[in-house]
């Protein structure tokens, strides 16, 4: 018959296990343990485990190794942003304390550089969960469904306590009552407890919700990366890493909407006040333009359609938002 250890042994003779030389009367008395010579194949199945438990799936492949830091870019400010990425996310990831935040557009690399975050830390045998943001929520909301084999509050313990959370894809979610409820619940509790966490978002902080964003943005806790699109390779995009230009390159005057038919025709007018101002400034900036609104009235949009429009014509133009602004000018004091 066949054991669970090594044939040639000289311990356990190929059991696979030992048992503790403690006296009858002490609890340890016939208890059995892994013999070492198993250690090898128990660490493989632990660390399968940790893989199948983190939900990586095919991201597992993703690692620092195998990403390029240049991109596929011939531009300077944007290489120099994806290697700065590169460098933060190994430097995090050798040593995950605090939060880091990959801000970028679509396909500028962020989910691999977050996934090889991951990736390492399972390899140093800490737990580790990998999540989009969306499907997180669905999930959370599906325990609630009549036979659901899941328990909520085992998975939304998990989320919050796990050691190293990477939340994929903030932003995309639909923005319901429960779903940014639940979120800011998880948030807010790795926040507290500054757990390491790794999120990914491709959208205007301006427009999360500003509970989970005024975590996002505390330099004492979070490293926020800006990571330059990929496809910005125009000559004419004299932009800093700073700017996040790059993620509103699709609002431009062309594609901003009155929507004319879903609010009053007075507000309407206003809208194209704004619009036909904003344009005349772009053409011909003088000044200063001050945009004044509510959330979501398009006053962003406007703005960014102003830079763009500048930057399409061969003019340096910066976008950052005041927040960004004013973490950067913080962080330069700062003796590191």
């Amino acid at each position: 018959m066949t054991g669970l250890g090594d044939a040639d042994c000289p311990t356990c003779l190929g059991i696979g296990f030992v048992s503790s030389n403690a006296d009858i009367e002490d609890p340890e008395f016939g208890r059995l343990y892994p013999c070492s010579c198993r250690f090898e194949d128990l660490q493989r199945a632990i660390t399968n485990q940790k893989q199948l438990s983190s939900t990586l799936g095919p991201l597992s492949k993703k690692t620092f190794g195998n990403f390029i830091p240049s991109g596929n870019t011939t531009e300077p400010r944007q290489k120099d942003s994806l290697q700065r990425a590169f460098e933060q996310s190994q430097s995090f990831a050798n040593t995950p304390e605090g939060w880091i935040v990959l801000h970028g557009g679509y396909g500028c690399g962020k989910t691999h550089l977050a996934a090889a975050i991951a990736n390492r830390c399972l390899s140093q045998g800490q737990d580790v969960l990998f999540v989009n943001t969306p499907d997180l929520l669905d999930h959370l909301r599906s325990t609630f469904a009549p036979g659901s084999t899941i328990d909520y509050d085992e998975m939304f313990e998990q989320t919050r306590n796990i050691f190293l959370l990477v939340l994929d894809d903030l932003g995309a979610e639909n923005p319901t009552q429960w779903a940014q409820e639940k979120l800011y619940q998880i948030i807010n509790h790795r926040y507290n407890a500054a757990l390491p966490t790794v999120i990914t978002c491709n959208v205007n902080l301006e427009s999360i919700e500003p509970r989970i964003r005024s975590r996002l943005v505390d330099i004492d806790l979070v490293r926020k990366l800006i990571i330059q699109a990929p496809d910005f390779r125009r000559a004419d995009s004299d932009q800093t890493d700073l700017s996040s230009l790059p993620i509103h390159s699709r609002q431009t005057f062309e594609t901003f909407e009155s929507r004319a038919g879903d609010i009053p025709s007075e507000h309407h007018k206003r809208l194209n006040i704004a619009a036909t101002a904003a344009k005349s400034f772009a053409e011909n900036p003088e000044g200063w333009l001050l945009l004044i609104g509510g959330h979501g009235c398009g006053k962003t949009h406007l703005a960014a359609a102003v830079a763009n429009y500048r930057v399409r014509n061969g003019s340096p133009a910066l976008f950052i938002t005041s927040a960004d602004l004013l973490n950067h000018l913080r962080a330069t004091f700062s003796p590191d």
